[in-house]
């Protein structure tokens, strides 16, 4: 309308033309966007005065919803548009609250700068053009808005191809900055395993942390096989112990309460034992239905998932109404389910290639796949959790030989996830994730492994080093006392010696170690024992004392273990072990087999008994499976009688067959005469901590004084302040 007054606000170097809709800067207009221009006319209209985002957002959507970064974008364009500086502010952000536009504002009554001849569309048209947003706090993310005019529209047909680029970053996101460690602290220093040592041939992953946001509690080993659950600070300090019925068993998962534990109760070296739920609150403990389990773990809702034999299943937490959920390629462990409820993550444990790796499957048990496909060559990954928020997933990986603590990135859809990336490193191997209640904190164990050869010197009444520089975990001698065959504490292959620590020669190499080394008596072979760490698939090979090829003497189906040569070296006994992969259905016996024809042998009325020891006579002993007495074969009544009546461990022979030297549980070294079936005290080790390939080890020097492995490596708790970009 002729002579009608324009809107004409003028602040700094710009003016703002309502009715036009231009903003113009030293008379020169600046492309806004229609939605731009709106709310920079809200904010200078109400200049002085607070705009609170709601208000804000209301006004310039009132129709549709939309987030609040939507709004952050805007201002954050529009303050890059009025090339805000530090010192000279236009627009100002009230923490938590909204907007105010701060810089001095006139209303102008003339249009001259307006009526100089420019000639400017005001229709904009919206085309997608990248800024970073200061106001955003997400490296990962991009704001995508600009303006062209639509008269220049087709000759921006070249950022047809950016804006789609651009769409693909903004879904996939920017490179993420890594989580870092701020700082770390030991707050334990007791000496005491965390990982107890009648453990280490049946779990593999480690120590179990668990936090109810005040406490760490876990399971320490208190020697002589047996262990306790203990709690101490989150902050550090002692170690108390919680009473627990029972002397050998394993925790699993804490509930969304924090007051009671999965337990599972060891039972012998079956696969699936008893679970049961303990409350660290009132001490009561009760079993979970009739559920037998290899793990178990609780979902959010109260149920509890867990493993049997390679199948994941969720059940009531009263152990009511099994499901299963999807049967696997390998045995399957932790389970834990994520935050959203969308995933179940877990460990898989391969029999055949010995690896574990970090398997995923939806909630309802549908597409179960590999998690990390090809990121490490030999997978060694384990006991993954999620923090609280559900942004990454911690979990412990082995590479390069070394243990430590990894985390993914997670985004979801089909961005998948970032990452991994590595948390700790160092010399101290790290195990056990637990992340705080709040996410700021990781709680691990730090595993620093070293084990020594100790000898009794019977002059001395003290045991002292043995062949330090062998680094030897189990050993045998050759029949001449010349010549040692030795597990070594530093890559668990097989090895052998001259005595005097020359002439070394490695015999075996990974990735499965070794144990319990048996030599020929001819000198020309080494019996042994090899699988991998945490299972029980074992099976026994021979090599030649001067190298070469390792060979399987037994059928697939067997998990034999333990080998002991016959006096003339012709044969082998060992005994069977059930609970292994591929031979479930074995019970504990003892067998021979003939090293020439391979036939197999058992011997009679050896079921139920197992560690079978020939003498140089030719006399056989063993213990029993259940109550570890040990017995010795009649060979011409094909009968076994009784020698020990007491639980006993290691037997192993004099060299003139007098004798067999024993271990009781409560850590003394014994002898029984075979005649008198006298038991004579030689020493005690129950205040050195033993050690060993498979947890412990004991046997005897040529001259019939006691060897064992000490442990001599520490496990402690450490705490590490995280910050998640």
């Amino acid at each position: 309308m002729a002579g009608a007054i324009k809107r004409v606000y003028v602040f700094g170097h710009f003016r703002l033309d309502v009715d036009e809709r231009m903003l113009l800067r030293d008379g020169s207009p600046l492309p806004l966007t229609p939605k731009l221009f709106d709310t920079l006319l809200l904010l200078v209209e109400n200049s002085g005065h607070l705009l609170s985002k709601d208000e804000l957002m209301k006004k310039l959507w009132p129709d549709s919803f939309v987030e609040e970064i939507n709004l952050t974008q805007y201002v954050s364009r529009l303050r890059k548009l009025l090339e805000e500086k530090p010192n000279d502010r236009f627009i100002a952000t009230i923490p938590g609250q909204g907007y105010r536009f701060v810089a001095k504002v006139c209303q102008a009554s003339d249009d001259k700068s307006i009526a100089d001849g420019l000639v400017i569309e005001s229709h904009m048209r919206e085309t997608v053009v990248v800024e970073e947003d200061e106001d955003d706090q997400d490296t990962g993310k991009l704001v995508v808005a600009a303006a062209i005019p639509a008269g220049n529209f087709r000759r921006a047909y070249w950022l047809i191809p950016l804006a789609v680029a651009v769409a693909m970053l903004v879904w996939f996101g920017l490179p993420p900055k890594p989580p870092r460690l701020l700082a770390s602290a030991q707050i334990t220093n007791d000496g005491r395993l965390k990982w107890p040592k009648w453990q280490g041939i049946f779990q593999d992953q480690g120590p179990i942390l668990l936090t109810d946001g005040s406490r760490i509690y876990t399971v320490e080993d208190r020697g002589l096989g047996s262990s306790t659950l203990v709690q101490l600070p989150v902050s550090g300090g002692e170690t108390v112990p919680v009473p627990v019925p029972w002397t050998r068993f394993q925790i699993t998962d804490m509930d969304r309460q924090r007051s009671e534990v999965l337990l599972l109760k060891w039972q012998g070296i079956a696969l699936e034992t008893p679970l049961w739920i303990y409350s660290v609150v009132n001490g009561g403990y009760w079993r979970v239905g009739n559920l037998n389990v290899s793990d178990a773990t609780w979902a959010a809702d109260g149920h509890i998932l867990f493993t049997r034999g390679e199948e994941l299943w969720s059940a009531d937490s009263d152990g009511s109404e099994e499901r299963l959920l999807v049967r696997l390629p390998g045995i399957p462990g932790g389970p834990r389910e994520s935050p959203d409820r969308r995933a179940i993550r877990f460990t898989l444990s391969d029999p055949q290639t010995h690896s574990t790796s970090l398997w995923e499957v939806s909630r309802d048990g549908k597409n179960p796949h590999l998690l990390l496909k090809g990121w490490n060559n030999s997978p060694r990954e384990c006991c993954g959790s999620w923090t609280p928020d559900g942004r990454y997933y911690v979990f412990q990986s082995q590479r390069n030989g070394r243990l430590g603590i990894w985390a993914l990135r997670e985004y979801g859809g089909l961005r998948g996830y970032r990452g991994p990336f590595q948390l700790t490193t160092g010399p101290i191997n790290y195990v056990a994730p637990t992340i705080s209640l709040d996410g700021k904190r990781l709680f691990a164990v730090g595993v620093q492994s070293r084990n020594e050869m100790l000898r009794f010197d019977r002059e001395k009444n003290q045991f002292v080093p043995f062949l330090p520089d062998l680094l030897a975990t189990s050993l045998a001698f050759s029949k001449d006392g010349e010549w040692v065959a030795y597990t070594s504490d530093l890559d668990g292959q097989l090895w052998r010696a001259k005595v005097d620590g020359s002439n070394r020669q490695q015999l075996t190499f990974p990735p499965s170690i070794v144990a319990f080394p048996s030599w020929s008596p001819d000198g020309k072979q080494i019996a042994f024992v090899a699988g991998p760490r945490g299972t029980w698939t074992w099976k026994i090979y021979v090599v030649p004392v001067e190298g070469g090829p390792a060979t399987d003497l037994l059928p697939k189906s067997f998990c034999d273990f333990d080998p002991t040569w016959s006096p003339d070296g012709k044969k082998l006994a060992f005994a069977t072990v059930p609970g292994g992969s591929g031979c479930v259905d074995l019970q504990h016996a003892i067998f021979t087999v003939d090293l020439e024809t391979r036939e197999l042998s058992k011997i009679p009325g050896s079921d139920g008994l197992f560690s079978p020891r020939w003498s140089p006579g030719g006399q056989l002993a063993a213990l029993t499976a259940v109550e570890k007495h040990l017995v010795l074969y009649d060979a011409t009544k094909r009968t076994w009688r009784e020698l020990v009546d007491d639980k006993v461990a290691f037997p192993r022979w004099a060299h003139d067959d007098k004798y067999i030297y024993f271990d009781t549980l409560s850590g003394v070294v014994c002898r029984v005469d075979l005649h008198s079936r006298k038991i004579e005290r030689i020493t005690s080790f129950e205040n050195l901590r033993m050690g060993g390939p498979f947890g412990s080890w004991s046997g005897l020097t040529p001259d019939d004084a006691p060897l064992f492995t000490r442990d001599a490596g520490s496990q402690e708790i450490y705490t590490f302040d995280l910050e998640w970009p």
